[in-house]
């Protein structure tokens, strides 16, 4: 195997996202209070995603058959494309639920006023 500029930037950017996906699945959490925190399901999505592309990235960047399974190039798109949906569905869920919480703590109606 010949080492190329390519092959370690892709290894070190899968094990970025790997070590980044997996500290989000079992790391620290923040404080609860902590109004920027993100949620359980949106670190689970959030970590499982990175786990997944640092894999996909990691099979791209070592020799063709190394690694069991590869998305067909020409469908990588839909892979990109489900991370973003996904992530993007769940930081919309976790704001919406954030405000759905500050209007119950105002009174309920919405309105700020208590």
């Amino acid at each position: 195997m010949v080492w190329t500029v390519w092959t370690v930037g892709g290894l070190v950017a899968a094990t970025l996202c790997i070590v980044g996906g997996v500290l989000l699945l079992w790391g620290r959490r923040n404080d609860p209070d902590d109004p920027h925190r993100l949620s359980e399901p949106a670190r689970l999505v959030i970590g499982l995603s990175l786990v997944l592309v640092g894999y996909h990235a990691a099979s791209y960047s070592l020799p063709q058959g190394w690694l069991a399974l590869r998305v067909p190039p020409d469908r990588l798109w839909l892979l990109g494309a489900g991370v973003v949906v996904a992530i993007g569905l769940t930081l919309l869920s976790d704001r919406l639920d954030a405000k759905a919480m500050e209007s119950e703590g105002d009174g309920g109606d919405g309105s700020g006023e208590a």
